[in-house]
């Protein structure tokens, strides 16, 4: 079973929970996101910037935010071995995935503006990444939902959340 076959039933076992939040995030996903290619980490282009596992938002958001021109930020679901879970991750121009927290075999999700993400996080008072002032390095102050998640679970605005690079 693919990752979009798994994603159908999550979908239709949420709805039959009575699961409308998440059921409604997933099918948000089906509608917007794609299937992303898996490569292996770049740690040529991307030396010292992995993140710790369980912090993938943060350290993705971080490093998109390092890496502006050539990186997309996305949000979306992951295959890991117990199944699919959220996750968060970047993608080249190409479309390829740069995960500095994972390396898993699928992934399916939807390339987020930096400027929504920011304006989306702000508004619901979460910690965004920023450029810590003696390391240098990005950094997130403490773990948070996601972007996306923040829409369905509090009305956050959709308004602008596609990265112009990625329109479908």
């Amino acid at each position: 079973m693919n990752i979009i076959e798994r994603m159908q039933r999550l979908r239709e076992h949420m709805a039959a929970q009575g699961d409308n939040l998440g059921a409604a995030f997933i099918e948000f996903q089906l509608q917007h996101g794609r299937e992303w290619t898996f490569t292996p980490w770049d740690d040529k282009k991307y030396r010292g910037m992995r993140g710790p596992a369980g912090e993938c938002y943060g350290a993705s958001q971080a490093l998109a935010e390092q890496n502006p021109k050539t990186l997309t930020y996305v949000e979306g679901v992951a295959l890991y071995d117990h199944g699919i879970a959220t996750h968060g991750w970047c993608v080249d121009a190409k479309g390829n995935v740069q995960d500095p927290t994972d390396s898993l075999p699928e992934y399916f999700g939807v390339p987020l503006s930096r400027a929504w993400v920011k304006r989306t996080l702000a508004e619901q008072k979460r910690p965004i990444p920023r450029k810590d002032a003696i390391t240098g390095r990005m950094v997130t102050i403490a773990p948070y939902k996601t972007a996306l998640y923040l829409v369905f679970e509090q009305g956050a605005d959709l308004t602008g959340f596609r990265d112009a690079r990625w329109a479908a």
